[in-house]
């Protein structure tokens, strides 16, 4: 993989032919290594530049650190993906820590990734989509590695009139298909609205609502 003599010669730079983004690089006329034409490009390896057992170490490394940093891409662009999970992903594939968190660092600072939005981006949905409160969100937020700080921040910024108002259409709709005792149906509607995550000051507010509502109608 490696040659130990200083100023040995590339003889060969030859394109792969499953891999057309790949070159195999011959030094001596002996296979040493092979690259993404990325770095190829950004190494000028081409033929009769000298290279040394250094550079060829470094190369090699840089193009370990690009195979992470491509995988890791080609995952976000899937789905969006927090930190925490695209590490988890990536730890999965097998590729070591340094490299990992090496991708991480320069997916954040390009906003790949973006806990902040992603989080935000995720609770919005969470709400408007699939009805669920905020209970469910920030146990949510909090599995997929989001920090506790990101998570205050983006509960703060969550419509909390939009959560009042689904948590009421959901128990409206609920009581008004059940048959029954009030205390019976207020039972069943509370359980159905914290397996949802709403929070019970809320939801016991809403069923006295819905409660009275029917009440004023007789």
């Amino acid at each position: 993989m490696s040659t130990e003599s200083e100023g040995n010669l590339i003889t060969l730079v030859e394109k792969q032919k499953k891999n057309r983004n790949r070159y195999n690089i011959y030094v001596n006329d002996r296979y040493v290594f092979s690259v993404h034409e990325d770095i190829l490009v950004k190494n000028r390896l081409l033929k009769g530049e000298e290279i040394n057992s250094k550079k060829i170490k470094q190369i090699v490394e840089d193009e370990e650190m690009q195979i992470v940093h491509r995988q890791a891409i080609r995952m976000i662009s899937r789905r969006a993906n927090s930190r925490y999970e695209l590490k988890q992903k990536l730890s999965e594939k097998g590729y070591e820590e340094n490299q990992i968190e090496h991708t991480l660092d320069q997916l954040e600072s390009t906003k790949y990734i973006d806990d902040y939005h992603y989080a935000l981006n995720l609770a919005n949905y969470r709400i408007k989509h699939q009805k669920k409160g905020l209970k469910w969100i920030e146990q949510e937020l909090s599995q997929k590695g989001i920090n506790k700080v990101t998570i205050t921040q983006v509960i703060q910024e969550l419509d909390k009139e939009l959560e009042y108002e689904t948590a009421y259409l959901l128990a409206k709709k609920r009581w008004d298909k059940q048959s029954g005792e009030s205390t019976k149906k207020k039972s069943k509607i509370s359980s159905f609205l914290l397996r949802r995550g709403f929070e019970y000051s809320l939801i016991r507010n809403i069923i006295e609502k819905v409660e009275k509502e029917e009440t004023n109608e007789w």
